[in-house]
């Protein structure tokens, strides 16, 4: 498992865990960093992530769309696909994905709201 860090002009760094308590220099700007043990919401997100494996990608079939009603006019305003499902944004990719889902399918980050438990 693998550490993240920020050096001290804001560059984000993965490191091992074997360098907990140590300190080192920045690849990008060779300021020192100091890299600190993990804190438990850090190892939590790594740990669910073991937890759920690996992504697997469901694709679910849809129905046939109805035909439409026999009286509808030709002139009348098509809607595009996937009108009306509800999208969120990825924190971490900034994809959008449908509210229902709860872990990104682009980098497998874990996204809940309170008003996803309500």
């Amino acid at each position: 498992m693998s550490i993240q860090v920020v050096c001290p002009n804001g560059h984000r760094l993965q490191v091992q865990e074997s360098c907990a308590g140590k300190t080192g220099l920045c690849p990008i700007c060779k300021a020192r960093v100091n890299v600190r043990p993990p804190s438990e919401e850090e190892v939590f997100e790594d740990g669910l992530m073991d937890i759920l494996g690996p992504h697997k990608v469901v694709h679910a079939v849809a129905p046939p769309p109805p035909p439409p009603p026999p009286n509808a006019s030709a002139s009348a305003e098509q809607k595009p696909k996937g009108f009306g499902l509800k999208k969120k944004s990825c924190w971490r990719c900034h994809k959008e994905i449908e509210t229902a889902t709860h872990i990104c399918p682009y980098c497998r980050t874990y996204i809940a709201d309170l008003s996803d438990f309500a």
